[in-house]
């Protein structure tokens, strides 16, 4: 049952004008509406609400208890209006969805800024690329980042950056010839954005015929001007920094497949690499390599940031690659203003 809200309202004016003429004058009513009002609440929740003294009243239990419930609901709904028409900054919920690398590098800052401003309610879902994609579109989440723009109609991207891939290995093999043939041998350690980071990879730096000079993800630096300079800049310098990671004891890449790679039918360069375990935990990816187990491909920042890293080989690539970033929204949706200094957080994190 639904409580007629215009009866609702004669009763608590009723209340708080304390009679029956002077509600009317203040609802712009007639006295015998008034009652009318009261008669047909009363009649609704099945009990007598006023006791009636001649001219005078006064509330009975099961009157004062409505008229409780009644000033509840109206100051409940006066927050609400003024939430409605109120964009708060500092304060509501936030929800994103990136890569695990991606988290472990930004969740860091986001709990910093929920400390400044307590009133913010931070929810991140680390999930590869179509888990993402698909939170965007059934509103589970507000902003993702993501490596790739798809084609979807519903969705807008602003490319903000680049991030570059590492080949990580065991450091015993840093002074043996790096070829498909020791990375079929040692393993790959598999991760939910494993197999798309070694095809990636390995395409770059094995597949016969490669000549490309600076082999990135589409768009690569050379077709991303719109990320503007600063950005662009950011980029080439972790590229460069990943390039100088363990250069000293590299080894320099054979750029040649083995033709026998090449002539299973149906499967990438990737799925013809022996699998030696997986991990969906970003934290312990490395964990396999660090011990002699395989090896795998994570972004640059996760290698970074392991330890201990003396027992990590990241590869000297002949061709970098690098994956682009991109913001990803509803395009009829409108972010709430509390995601603004996210978003300049994110770019600002991402390029440095």
């Amino acid at each position: 049952m639904v409580l007629n809200q215009q009866w609702l309202t004669t009763f608590v004016t009723l209340i708080e004008v304390g009679h029956f003429t002077r509600t009317a004058e203040k609802l712009f009513m007639t006295q015998p509406g008034v009652s009318q009002h009261i008669k047909k609440l009363e009649q609704q929740v099945g009990v007598p609400l006023l006791i009636r003294q001649g001219k005078s009243f006064e509330l009975n239990q099961a009157g004062e208890m409505l008229y409780q419930y009644a000033c509840q609901h109206r100051v409940i709904e006066a927050e609400l209006l003024a939430r409605l028409q109120r964009d708060d900054e500092y304060a509501g919920v936030c929800r994103f969805g990136c890569s695990g690398a991606i988290a472990s590098l930004l969740y860091p800052h986001f709990l910093e800024r929920q400390q400044r401003y307590s009133q913010l309610q931070i929810m991140l879902e680390a999930a590869p690329h179509q888990r993402i994609v698909a939170g965007i579109l059934d509103n589970r989440l507000d902003i993702g980042i993501v490596t790739r723009a798809d084609d979807e109609a519903e969705l807008s991207y602003l490319a903000i950056g680049h991030a570059p891939l590492s080949l990580v290995l065991p450091s015993q093999y840093r002074h043996e010839q790096l070829d498909i043939a020791l990375l079929n041998r040692i393993g790959f350690i598999d991760h939910p954005d494993g197999a798309y980071y070694l095809q990636q990879v390995l395409r770059a730096n094995f597949e016969q015929g490669n000549s490309n000079d600076s082999v990135g993800l589409s768009p690569d630096i050379s077709q991303a001007n719109h990320l503007g300079a600063n950005n662009t800049i950011a980029a080439n310098k972790a590229i460069a920094a990943n390039n100088t990671m363990g250069a000293s004891n590299a080894a320099h890449l054979s750029a040649l497949l083995p033709s026998s790679f090449n002539k299973t039918a149906g499967k990438s360069i990737a799925d013809q690499i022996r699998r030696s375990g997986y991990v969906n935990q970003l934290s312990q990816i490395l964990l396999p390599v660090s011990k002699g187990l395989g090896f795998t491909v994570l972004p640059y920042s996760t290698v970074a940031a392991f330890t201990p890293r003396a027992s990590l080989w990241a590869a000297e690539l002949n061709h970098t690659v690098q994956e682009p970033l991109y913001l990803v929204s509803k395009t009829a949706r409108q972010l709430p203003a509390r995601y603004q200094a996210f978003i300049d957080l994110i770019t600002k994190v991402v390029a440095a």
